[in-house]
């Protein structure tokens, strides 16, 4: 039987993000939902020319 496997691996992490502060005052929503229930301070976005 041949050896199957992951040959090799790639990440891409988007350049821009969101801080989760500025994104739940924009909402009107308490910033501790994101940072202490949920646990994210920011998070990548893919800009305006990716898919």
């Amino acid at each position: 039987m041949p050896k199957v496997g992951i040959g090799a691996m790639c990440v891409y992490v988007p350049p821009f993000h969101v801080d989760s502060f500025n994104l739940a005052v924009a909402r009107k929503e308490d910033p501790k939902r994101f940072t202490e229930r949920v646990g994210i301070k920011a998070f990548a976005i893919p800009g305006p020319n990716e898919g």
